[in-house]
């Protein structure tokens, strides 16, 4: 399951929890911005994360 997928299936089960609207719309919204990139971009972006200064 590539990540996009990942995040609109977690949208949907808190949805279907009767979760919080902001925590679904988050989910939502985070798939919509990685199916913009490229997949090898959001495969290095894990690693870079923890890089930070």
């Amino acid at each position: 399951m590539d990540a996009v997928a990942a995040l609109n299936e977690i949208a949907f089960w808190l949805e279907r929890e009767r979760a919080a609207t902001f925590k679904v719309q988050a989910f939502r919204k985070a798939a919509g911005i990685i199916a913009g990139l490229d997949p090898s971009e959001v495969a290095a972006r894990p690693g870079t994360a923890g890089s930070r200064a």
